[in-house]
């Protein structure tokens, strides 16, 4: 009789174990379809889950240690004795966890650890067009433009004569040694590049970025460490329309620029390229209008904004009006812009607190100043700032990425001003670490380079799909009028 019952208590637990794997084998599959998220802090077993095993494999063994240390006299006898009431008890701990990863992931909305493109195709949506990203196109390579540009930036001197002579100076050397603390996926490309262009575009597609801001100098000027760029221009658009983006302008400062000249820039602008699908228009008091960033728009007096901007011999109500949006750096600018009138503002830095306008802590009173005076609020996200490679005195204002924590406090601080546009500082700006561009890790002589890790090198193309996701859902439509 007792080796019959404890035959019989055998097979019982045979049984109830065999269940429990079942149920495990469920379980992996429920938090599978949940889609965990590994990549903030909680309190909860689910993000022990998320964080630590992916897959769900160790989340049942978990439950039923956690059953045991808490019931150490009468765990196995629930186990055999009454497996069917203790597997419901566990069912429902598990639908508890897995409610509470979903709810962790939705308050937090960050990526995994590695996951395929998102497939645009698949998808067949449009991208986010209340989504500006800044674009350089200064690079340059020996196969395409006959020497290397900007990636052999120098490094620059610290406007105190006395403190620039405690840091180095000198010029990098690619395609090994770059001016940038983060090295691309692409290597040292040429902005001119069909190829690169196309390549570039894609990933800005499949972020679901819908705008290109493109950094641009009026034909035979460039910045000081690169070459003209203005013809690169016919075959953005053409790309840009290809992956169904459009394409916007940053007016960059040049040594004479004015009030006068700029607007010749527009006109350039609109008659050259105005025609084009990919050309960006939006609506705007009953009109549908290109939208302009200015750089630096502090350096011309806002008297002088207003004789083109403001009046009847203005270019308002012409075929060359536009939006035109000013940049905010210290609190003071905010009138300035007004008396300029320009119709908005962005903020253009990177890096929090950098400037007043860079604070996400001042981005609500800016937001709300804005909106009471009819303007637009664009304020200006990214993954974080580091320049130590072309400014190596200015560590102060590196802000790391934190695994992409930092990009995600920003978006969600634009996010919640309820803002016209949301800009994102940057594409491709190496040389100050903003790139949300895929990056790789290397090393070159006794410099490291930073990446992701321990994330791939799309992932913050990634994280940025899902917050233009996130403000195409929460964002509104903006037209004044």
């Amino acid at each position: 009789m007792v080796i019959l019952f404890r035959s019989f208590r055998s097979v019982r637990c045979a049984v109830t174990f065999a269940i429990l794997f079942f149920l495990g084998g469920c379980t992996i599959g429920i938090l599978k379809l949940s889609g965990y998220d590994d990549s903030k802090d909680g309190n909860i077993l689910g993000h022990k889950a998320a964080k630590d095993d992916g897959k769900g494999q160790g989340l049942l063994m978990q439950l039923l240690k956690d059953h045991i240390n808490k019931e150490p006299m009468h765990a196995m006898d629930n186990m055999t004795n009454n497996g069917m009431q203790f597997l419901k008890n566990i069912k429902g701990k598990i639908n508890k966890t897995v409610a509470a990863a979903n709810k962790f992931k939705a308050k937090y909305k960050v990526g995994k650890k590695s996951a395929a493109p998102v497939s645009t195709k698949a998808k067949g949506d449009l991208p986010n067009y209340n989504v500006h990203v800044f674009y350089y196109p200064w690079y340059g390579n020996p196969e395409h433009d006959g020497k290397y540009l900007h990636w052999n930036h120098e490094q620059l001197p610290h406007w105190n004569t006395e403190v620039a002579k405690k840091w180095p100076q000198g010029q990098y050397v690619p395609p090994d040694d770059i001016g940038s603390n983060f090295y691309p996926e692409l290597g040292c490309y040429s902005s001119r590049d069909p190829v690169v262009i196309d390549n570039h575009m894609q990933q800005l597609r499949e972020a679901g970025v819908g705008v290109v801001v493109y950094s641009w100098y009026p034909p035979g000027k460039s910045d000081e460490q690169g070459y003209p760029s203005d013809d690169i221009v016919p075959q953005l658009l053409d790309t840009a329309h290809k992956y169904q983006l459009k394409v916007a302008f940053h007016s960059e400062p040049y040594k004479e620029r004015t009030e006068q000249t700029f607007i010749q820039d527009v006109k350039y602008l609109i008659n050259t390229y105005g025609s084009h699908p990919a050309f960006y228009r939006r609506p705007h008091k009953g009109s549908e209008l290109p939208l302009i960033y200015i750089y630096d728009s502090y350096l011309i007096k806002a008297k002088n904004w207003a004789k083109v901007m403001r009046g009847n011999n203005s270019i308002r109500r012409s075929r060359f009006d536009a939006i035109f949006i000013g940049l905010l750096v210290e609190q003071k600018d905010k009138q300035e812009i007004s008396r300029a009138g320009f119709d908005g503002f962005y903020t253009y830095f990177a890096s929090n607190a950098f400037t007043y306008g860079s604070k996400w802590q001042n981005w609500k009173v800016l937001a709300k100043n804005a909106y009471a005076d009819g303007l637009m609020f664009i304020p200006s996200v990214g993954p974080g700032y580091i320049d130590v490679k072309i400014r190596p005195w200015n560590g102060a204002n590196t802000r790391t990425r934190n695994k992409g924590r930092y990009y995600s406090l920003a978006f969600e601080s634009a996010i919640q001003t309820e803002p016209h546009i949301i800009s994102i500082t940057s594409f491709n700006e190496w040389h100050e670490g903003t790139q949300i561009e895929r990056a790789v890790p290397k090393r070159s002589g006794n410099f490291t380079y930073e990446d992701y890790t321990p994330y791939e090198s799309d992932y913050y193309l990634r994280l940025t799909r899902q917050y233009t996701d996130t403000f195409q859902r929460t964002g509104k439509i903006w037209s004044a009028g």
